[in-house]
This record gives C-alpha cells, structure tokens and sequence, in this order.
C-alpha cells in the first residue's frame, strides 16, 4: 500500500429525457502494521430509447423489378442496471510471507420492451404480422474468492498454496407475440433459459535449494468446473425444440504433478528440467445420454534462457517438451 486513500465520485447524465446515474467509491488503508486492503465499489443505471426505422427492398437481377418492399418502425426501451465489487486483503506474516485475499462480485439485469410495425409497401409475399411486442428481462451474477498463501517452512525452503472458487449464475427469459392487421394475436415465441457454473481451483508448490544454483520444484494441481444449462422454446404453448431436450450438464475435472531442477548455470544461462503428469476428465450429461472421457499425458519439460545483457532484458530461449491437446465434440442433428 503506498497511499491512504478514500474517495467518492456521483456522476450524472441524461440521454432523452432519462437519467443515467453512476457512483463509484475507492478505499485504501493498512490493518496495523502488516495488512492492508483496497475496495473498489461501482454501481450504474443506463436507460436507452431507441426509434427503429429498418426499410428491407428486394428486387429481381434481370428486370428491376420489385419483389417486396417492407418497412419495419416502432420503439424499444433498454434499462440496465450493474453493481461491482473489488476488493483485495493481504496481511504479511514475515519476510517473503503473506497472505492475499481478492474477493470479486458482479450483479447485473437488464429489462428491454418493444413494439413493431410491419407495413408491406410491395410484393406478393404475404407479410409474416402486422405488429409484434416484445418484452425481455435477464439476470447474472458472479462471485469469485481468489486466495495465496506464502510461507517459509524451514530457512531455505518455501510453500506457496492458491486457490479460487467461482459461482455464476445467468437466467433470462423472453416472450414475442405477433399479431395481424385485426390485432388478432397469430403466433407467440417464449424463450428461457438457465446457466449455473461452478468451478474450483487449487494448486500447491513446493521449492527448496539442494545444491549450488540448483533448486528442486515440485508441485499438485486440482480443477473442478461444471456447468447445469436449461433451456426451453415453446411457440404457441407448445415445446419447439422438444427433440434436442431442455437440459445440459458438462463438467471437466483436471490433476497434475510435476518435479523440476531450476539451475542456475552462471548469470547469463540458467535452466530446468523436470516431469509432468497430466490427467482430465471430462463428463456430459443429456436427456438420455452420459459420455465420460479420461485422458492422461506423461510430460518431459527442459528449457533453457540465455540473457544477452546484464540488465537481463534481451533474452533467448529454448525449450523441448511434450504437449498435448484433447477435442471433444458432441454434435446432434
């Protein structure tokens, strides 16, 4: 922390006649005499009116002449409104030792109404409606806690631990209705859907020196993700997409070992060398149909850099290892 800090900013506009407020807050400050946090603070509203004028002509190569001619009007109104929330904690538990804490947290929704008028000017084709309304409302958050952990377990040797977990949820849902030159409502679309996302990470390494400019590195790795999504289409009252079913679920698992010597050669090479073993599961669930995969990858890693200067700017490097990449696609038709 360089600076003590606490500062408030309002700010106003207006677009058509609406008002778009916005408020933003920052704060720096210690905890004693080892922590220190920031909070950062942000909150909005956008309102947005919109008059639509979309003219679509299509005429025929060879003659000229036209084949339809319509032109669409109406207005639609957009509001959003967005809440976020930053803010980072560490504490110091000595020299090379600490603590982090960055917690992270977003809410937003939006809201859209419109109404359309569809006039045919030309043109055999018979016009889908005469007008339409449509009206949208959506929702999404998202919570993350990011954490590190630093400590000196002997004079020589560190552990560094990071972790993370998120949650994410996004919900929306839309209705149109169309409807003739009578009023007489002919066709309705209703949309919704659903998206919840739940994911982990954790990872551990472990460093020591062992021999003169060699240090040993070993460390794990974890990685859970999942993803439940729901959708529905119904026209009419009536499911639209009822053979690709209403319901998803996918969720990748991923572990990972390594080992490695970090040599320092002289002040210009340096180098390591070590192994890897990789492991990912993935898994998706649909309306009667499970797929699971596991891939596993052994991993030798050696690379080198090579510093041209003494300020360490200009560097070369080389490396040779092993990688892999695995696809999966699941198509339906």
């Amino acid at each position: 922390l360089q600076r003590r800090l606490n500062d408030l900013r309002l700010t106003a506009g207006t677009e058509r006649g609406t008002l778009q407020p916005q408020l933003n807050w920052t704060r720096n400050d210690r905890l004693g005499e080892r922590g220190s946090y920031n909070v950062s603070l942000s909150a909005s509203r956008q309102d947005r009116r919109d008059d639509l004028i979309q003219r679509t002509r299509i005429t025929d190569a060879a003659s000229g002449a036209p084949l339809l001619d319509q032109e669409e009007t109406g207005p639609s109104l957009d509001q959003r409104d967005r809440v976020q929330l930053l803010s980072r904690l560490q504490w110091r538990h000595g020299p090379g030792e600490f603590l982090l804490l960055t917690p992270f947290i977003v809410a937003s929704e939006s809201r859209t109404d419109a109404t359309r008028q569809l006039e045919q000017l030309a043109g055999t084709i018979p016009s889908p409606y005469a007008s339409s309304q449509t009206s949208a409302h959506s929702r999404f958050s998202l919570l993350r806690l990011n954490a590190q952990e630093q400590r000196r377990v002997a004079s020589d040797a560190r552990i560094e631990l990071r972790g993370a977990l998120s949650a994410a949820n996004w919900r929306a849902q839309s209705l149109r209705r169309e409807f003739d030159a009578a009023q007489a409502l002919t066709r309705t679309l209703e949309e919704r859907t659903d998206n919840d996302d739940r994911t982990w990470t954790l990872a551990g390494k472990f460093s020591r020196p062992f021999a003169s400019g060699h240090t040993l590195v070993a460390g794990i790795e974890a990685e859970s993700t999942r993803r439940e999504q729901g959708r529905a289409t119904l026209q009419d009252g009536a499911p639209l997409l009822a053979d690709l079913g209403d319901a998803f679920g996918a969720q990748t698992r991923r572990l990972a070992a390594y080992v490695q010597d970090e040599w320092n050669v002289s002040r210009a090479w340096s180098t390591h060398a070590g192994l890897r073993w990789e492991e990912i599961t993935t898994r998706s669930e649909t309306a009667g149909s499970t797929t699971t995969n596991v891939s596993r990858v052994w991993t030798p890693l050696l690379h080198a850099v090579w510093r041209l200067d003494a300020q360490r700017r200009d560097q070369i490097r080389a490396s040779l290892t092993r990688s892999f990449r695995r696809w999966y696609v699941d198509a339906m038709y």
